[in-house]
């Protein structure tokens, strides 16, 4: 399942829009929050405020297409389509132009829906979907996609936690806010020599999007190879109790 699960990783490092292959960027729903809130100030009716936030989740909009959950394939897709749309065409742009455009327009993946589509692409391959799915904490049990794969899907009675030295391909790191809120989740691969890849899609990490780098495993805990380029190191919030390390249930045995 590991190696099913690099092969779609790769795919949102590679999204191949024109000439270039492009690392996916990290999307972050900050349109749709200011545009709610404008409408909130000017009075509008509850009703239809909740009516314009379901037109925007099934995609009906442009801007932010797939709310932060495409697969590799729709998020390249949409790009080279809304592009050409709103007259800046991006086939053969320089690569950062690319990656630029593609923020403006509010495509990318978050860090739920990474890692949702990539373990789901993993049990599928496995012929384990359903137990995957259904192992999750869902909000509203009737809809398990992963237009609804928030970070807490992956905490609750999806997964438990265990010590970062009982790790294994495919586990998870969760963090939370300062609030107690579960606020990022990443993916865990091992490598040769005993260490682990985080694998996540965020802002935390540069360079940013979906990108790997390396942690270690000593005796006071986890040692993270990269800096980040917002907020504290990540040893420090883990000596705070904000970083948990959580085996899926679907995975447990």
């Amino acid at each position: 399942m590991v190696e099913r699960a690099r092969e779609i990783i790769d795919r949102y490092q590679r999204l191949e829009i024109g000439r270039n292959f492009i690392s996916c960027p990290y999307y972050m729903n900050v349109a749709k929050k200011s545009v709610i809130d404008l409408l909130r100030r000017v009075d509008v009716p509850g009703e239809e405020i909740d009516k314009f936030s379901s037109t925007w989740r099934k995609s009906a909009v442009d801007f932010g297409r797939f709310q932060g959950k495409g697969l590799p394939d729709e998020i390249a897709g949409a790009a080279l389509q809304i592009s050409r749309k709103i007259g800046l065409p991006i086939e053969n742009a320089d690569p950062m132009v690319v990656v630029e455009v593609m923020k403006h327009l509010g495509l990318g993946i978050d860090c739920s829906g990474f890692v949702f589509n990539v373990l789901r692409y993993a049990f599928e391959a496995d012929g384990k979907l359903d137990k995957f799915v259904n192992s999750l904490a869902w909000e509203d049990t009737e809809r398990r996609d992963a237009s609804r794969a928030g970070t807490f899907v992956f905490a609750g009675k999806a997964s438990y936690v265990i010590e970062a030295h009982d790790l294994r391909g495919l586990d998870l790191l969760l963090m939370r806010g300062l609030s107690g809120k579960y606020i990022h989740v990443a993916l865990l691969l091992p490598v040769d020599n005993g260490e682990f890849e985080v694998v996540q899609s965020t802002l935390l990490a540069v360079p940013t999007g979906v990108n790997f780098s390396r942690m270690k495993v000593v005796k006071q805990g986890p040692v993270f190879e990269f800096i980040p380029g917002l907020g504290k190191r990540w040893e420090e919030i883990f000596a705070e109790g904000r970083i948990e390390f959580r085996r899926l249930a679907a995975l447990a045995g």
